[in-house]
C-alpha cells in the first residue's frame, strides 16, 4: 500500500493535469472568441463604409449594369447578366451573389 505522502502527491499531480487540461481548452475557446471579434470588427467597419460606397455606386460601366450589392457590400464591380422575362419587364441577375433584378422597359 502507498503511503499517504505519495498517494496525496499523486492525487494532487492528477488534478493540476486536469486543470492544466482546461486551461489549454479554455485557451482554444479564447483565441476562437479573439478570432470572431476580429471578424465581427471588419464587418463593422465594412458595414461604415456601405453608406459611401453606395454614393460611388454606377449604375452602368462600358455598357454593362452593375449589381448594386456587390458593390455596397463589398465594393465588387459585378456585372448583371440578362434573364428569360415571363412578363414585358427586362430580368437581370447577378452571377457573383445571385440577386435578381427587374426593371419596366
Amino acid at each position: 500500500m502507498a503511503s499517504a505522502e505519495v498517494e496525496l502527491k499523486q492525487t494532487a499531480i492528477s488534478i493540476a493535469n486536469d486543470i492544466q487540461g482546461r486551461g489549454l481548452a479554455h485557451k482554444r475557446e479564447l483565441e476562437e472568441i479573439e478570432l470572431r471579434a476580429a471578424e465581427l470588427k471588419l464587418q463593422i467597419e465594412s458595414a461604415s463604409r456601405a453608406r459611401e460606397r453606395s454614393r460611388t455606386f454606377s449604375p452602368s460601366i462600358a455598357g454593362n449594369y452593375q449589381c448594386p450589392f456587390c458593390w455596397v457590400q463589398s465594393e465588387q464591380k459585378a456585372n448583371l447578366v440578362t434573364v428569360a422575362s415571363e412578363d414585358e419587364n427586362d430580368n437581370f441577375v447577378c452571377r457573383h451573389c445571385g440577386n435578381d433584378f427587374a426593371f419596366a422597359p
